[in-house]
């Protein structure tokens, strides 16, 4: 096949790739639509941390817990919880809300190897 004949197969794979890239930011629209902004930005920074790196191993998963029908109220108990290849970190806590806003208050963090 020379390059013309592929030629005119670039704007399907440029569309396609397109789409692709499009799904992929609305599926993480729809997983982190209802979890409070701390948690989000704690889910983005722990991980990358020189210290727990250190201390939990490398590719660290993380699980967030909460009750959706405490988003409601004014007071939200969480756990946040990394999983890496050396041990494991557990953050238990409660958050409230200030002006519309999620503030945690108070949080325990225990490490497990």
């Amino acid at each position: 096949m020379t390059f013309a004949t592929y030629k005119k197969f670039i704007p399907y794979v440029v569309l396609f790739a397109a789409l692709c890239l499009s799904m992929q930011q609305f599926t993480h629209y729809l997983i982190w639509k209802d979890i409070p902004p701390f948690l989000a930005e704690m889910e983005e920074t722990l991980p990358q941390h020189p210290r727990l790196v250190a201390r939990l191993g490398e590719d660290a998963l993380f699980e967030v817990t909460f009750n959706q029908r405490d988003l409601a109220s004014d007071s939200l108990p969480y756990t946040f919880s990394l999983r890496g290849t050396e041990g494991k970190m557990r953050i238990t806590g409660y958050a409230i809300k200030k002006h519309g806003q999620w503030v945690p208050v108070h949080s325990d963090t225990l490490f497990t190897r």
